[in-house]
């Protein structure tokens, strides 16, 4: 039977569907306010959808201080947060490995820890667009109550800026959905999202140097179960 392997802590998790499920939401409401239609229906002299999507939006705003309090006693999280962040000499080899493959070559994926480049990249250009949106939208938010406290010039500036990082959002978003929910190969990944735990046999072939960090550290009994443990 195959064993399973703890991935991912509870309250990484948190802070993982705590982020994803209201920025999917502003994406998708936010999406929305270029159809006319939408954009117009009114609820109590405010127009509905930019209504929610500011009181989401400021949600939003204020969650990463709770969030990282909550994460920050657990270790494990901890190292996660700070391993997506940091290079390792693998790293290159899966840039080497990614471009083979975008070019269609017949290449082995390389021996990786527990986050490969990809997934790096992915976390810091989030990270990036995030302020951006939050730094944005809270201009925008102040602007949705009061006209009075910005100027409309300023404002006139930075609503593009807001649509434009929303835009470059959407494909990096949906290339991670594909890749953690659909691609064949990488969606056992989120089981690890999901229920903290993947096939042991998948984290050997996907972050085999990982696995044998947690091997060697904590010893095979502790990093490995019977799949029917996590049931």
């Amino acid at each position: 039977m195959d064993a399973a392997i703890t991935r991912f802590s509870r309250r990484f998790r948190l802070l993982h569907w705590a982020h994803a499920i209201p920025f999917l939401f502003l994406l998708i409401s936010g999406l929305s306010l270029f159809i006319p239609p939408l954009k117009a229906l009114h609820v109590g002299g405010f127009r509905l959808v930019p209504l929610l999507h500011v009181i989401v939006g400021i949600a939003f705003i204020l969650s990463p201080l709770p969030l990282f309090v909550a994460v920050r006693s657990d270790a494990v999280a901890t190292a996660d947060l700070r391993s997506l962040y940091r290079l390792r000499p693998e790293d290159r080899a899966w840039a080497r490995y990614a471009l083979g493959a975008v070019l269609g070559a017949r290449v082995r994926l390389p021996l990786m820890g527990k986050f490969n480049l990809g997934q790096k990249a992915n976390a810091l250009f989030t990270v990036v667009v995030t302020v951006g949106l939050m730094a944005s939208g809270a201009v925008l938010a102040v602007n949705f109550f009061s006209k009075r406290v910005l100027s409309a010039a300023f404002v006139e500036h930075v609503f593009p800026v807001h649509d434009l990082l929303m835009l470059l959002a959407l494909p990096v978003l949906v290339a991670h959905v594909y890749l953690g929910s659909l691609n064949p190969s990488t969606r056992e990944s989120l089981r690890g999202m999901t229920h903290g735990w993947v096939r042991r046999t998948w984290a050997r072939e996907h972050h085999a140097l990982w696995v044998k960090e947690l091997e060697a550290s904590e010893g095979d009994t502790v990093a490995g179960r019977s799949l029917d443990s996590f049931h």
